[in-house]
């Protein structure tokens, strides 16, 4: 398991250079991961997210100087959906959409 609390405080924060760093990190850990499950093939790696933070909206014309503190547009959580990832053994049976609380009851169902 990984968590990428630090994307969450500096979203709160709307600090896009350091939220982007803790970003660039957790999406290196995740790979990590996946080359794991490729090489141990009973190993299913999910990613998602507890909630959103920062209300963050992308510019429609994206460039390293479009992309910064101006795109966050609240401090605080959203009601937003966040992305929600599987791969490996069962998660071609996991919902395209689902409720966060539900990933206990799914990790349980893949361990036994």
């Amino acid at each position: 398991m990984v968590e990428g609390s630090k994307i969450d405080s500096h979203s709160h924060a709307n600090d896009m250079e350091k939220m982007l760093a803790e970003f660039w990190a957790f999406n290196a850990a995740v790979l990590v991961a996946l080359d794991f499950a490729a090489d141990n093939p009973d190993t299913t790696v999910i990613v998602t997210a507890d909630h959103e933070t920062g209300g963050l909206t992308l510019p429609e014309v994206l460039s390293e100087a479009a992309i910064n503190d101006d795109c966050f547009t609240r401090g605080g959580h959203s009601g937003a959906n966040v992305p929600f990832f599987a791969y490996g053994p069962g998660a071609d049976q996991i919902p395209a959409t689902i409720d966060n609380t539900d990933i206990f009851h799914i990790i349980k169902q893949l361990l036994f």
